[in-house]
């Protein structure tokens, strides 16, 4: 069979428009294939004049193209996973096939397909345009690989509020400090309040403050000048990268009192001065940071400059920790299963009712990242054929909470009397109080169960020994 121009035109259009297209006679040996085929197999060019079952690892049953001329009907909408030989890795594909019938018999037949990626990261880009805006002309999609409000999976009427909150002040310039627990989902905020405002089409910028070295923070922040020590060049800063746009400083807590002075004089001149340089230059950057702790709490013993605080914290956000959300847990369970299937190839419906009863009773010291985790732990540890996640497929710390005697707040904290007074402050000082007994009695009866053994433990309950050294120290865990 031979293919017309006018064919092949129309064929090689469909692959400009982004589509990837196969076409095979009726004996299944490839005549054509658009040039944006780059397979491990081979280009397009390697496949034209091979046998369909010699390129791929199919077989007559499973090759959708022999099947469409063994029936001559078309196949719409197939949804398709390829696991390549070299790498391992799963391609995911939304698969069209048609036969190619001339004079009435079946000469063989065409492949039109997209990846499963392509289409999905096409509806995000649909998804994040800003509902605010009713002229087209005024749509301005959210800045690439950046996350949305739409991507913060909820119900909850707490983060709903911090959502609303959210929005209501990203529209504005004011700096933002945001609250919550490791694993709630900070930066999730920071970017989302990023897309939403006026600057979404310029830089975001994110530096974890805890994970530079203090001798290099301020060269990285505020960039260096030529000759300011042995080997350093002129080079622009992170505030300088994000001007007009937006940084966003985390585990703000991490910073000395000497770093806190020259960030505070940033905020108040909106300009920078090179390491090395006595020139400043201007900048017009958006401020977002976030912290772990209570900033109060530090404030109060002298680790943060109170200054600082307020011009931070013009607004403050709190992001409520899992274990206070626990309504949301079914809803992000389902789209953690969702990401574990389209990683894994996997087909896992659900959890069992066994499970959520689990997850409802722990406390989710990691919150959201931590039942990320759990859960694509689970999807690798569950059997192929298996469809819902059963409690042997935990992880192995789940087993201390058998009796989830450590999960029940009353036994945790016996009941005290609050003052009436700001709702928000005493509420805030109960949450501490919960915070650091729970912290106490799970930690010791962690450590207890592997007879104190630090690297154990601090596999157990899936945070670094370092960490676990931090919390027994800061709890005075004996």
């Amino acid at each position: 069979m031979i293919l017309s121009n006018d064919t092949l035109n129309i064929l090689d259009s469909l692959a400009a428009m982004g589509y990837f297209v196969e076409v095979i006679d009726n004996k299944g040996y490839y005549i054509y294939c658009s040039d944006n085929i780059d397979y491990e197999t081979g280009n397009a060019q390697d496949l034209v004049g091979q046998y369909i079952l010699d390129v791929f690892n199919l077989t007559e049953e499973t090759s959708v193209l022999l099947e469409t001329i063994r029936t001559g009907k078309p196949q719409r909408d197939i949804f398709l996973r390829y696991r390549t030989k070299s790498t391992g890795m799963d391609l995911y594909w939304l698969y069209n096939s048609f036969p190619i019938v001339i004079n009435g018999n079946i000469e063989g037949a065409i492949a039109v397909y997209k990846a499963v990626q392509a289409i999905k990261n096409t509806m995000q880009e649909y998804d994040s345009i800003n509902k605010d805006s009713n002229k087209l002309g005024n749509i301005t999609p959210k800045k690439k690989g950046l996350f949305s409000f739409e991507d913060i999976i909820c119900r909850n009427d707490k983060i709903l509020n911090a959502i609303e909150l959210s929005k209501k002040i990203a529209k504005r310039d004011s700096s933002v400090l945001l609250t919550g627990e490791t694993g709630t989902g900070k930066e999730l905020f920071a970017q989302s309040i990023h897309n939403y405002s006026p600057k979404r089409d310029k830089p975001f910028v994110a530096v974890n403050c805890a994970a530079i070295p203090e001798n290099l923070l301020e060269s990285i922040l505020f960039g260096t000048s030529k000759g300011a020590y042995t080997g350093a060049v002129e080079k622009q800063g992170l505030f300088e990268e994000s001007s007009e746009g937006t940084i966003y400083l985390d585990e703000l807590q991490a910073l000395n009192p000497d770093m806190q002075a020259k960030l505070l004089r940033v905020l108040e001149t909106k300009k920078i001065r090179r390491v090395g340089s006595t020139k400043e230059i201007s900048i017009n950057t958006r401020v977002i940071s976030s912290m772990n702790i209570n900033p109060l709490e530090y404030i109060a013993a002298g680790k943060m400059k109170a200054d600082l605080f307020y011009r931070l914290a013009v607004i403050t956000i709190d992001i409520p920790p899992l274990r206070s959300r626990k309504d949301d847990i079914p809803l992000l369970v389902k789209s953690f299963i969702d990401s574990a299937n389209q990683s894994l190839g996997m087909n896992i419906i659900s959890c069992t009712e066994e499970v959520f009863e689990i997850f409802d009773r722990y406390s989710w010291p990691g919150n959201v990242r931590e039942l990320k985790h759990v859960i694509e732990y689970a999807a690798n540890m569950m059997n192929e054929d298996a469809r819902y996640i059963s409690s042997a497929d935990l992880p192995p710390r789940f087993s201390l909470t058998g009796d989830c005697k450590c999960y029940n707040t009353n036994s945790i904290m016996q009941r005290k009397q609050y003052p009436i007074g700001d709702y928000k402050i005493i509420h805030q000082q109960a949450l501490d109080e919960f915070n650091d007994s729970f912290n106490k009695e799970y930690l010791k009866m962690a450590l207890d169960k592997f007879n104190g053994n630090i690297s154990q433990t601090a596999l157990a309950i899936n945070i670094s020994r370092q960490h676990l050294h931090e919390l027994i120290n800061k709890y005075e865990i004996k």
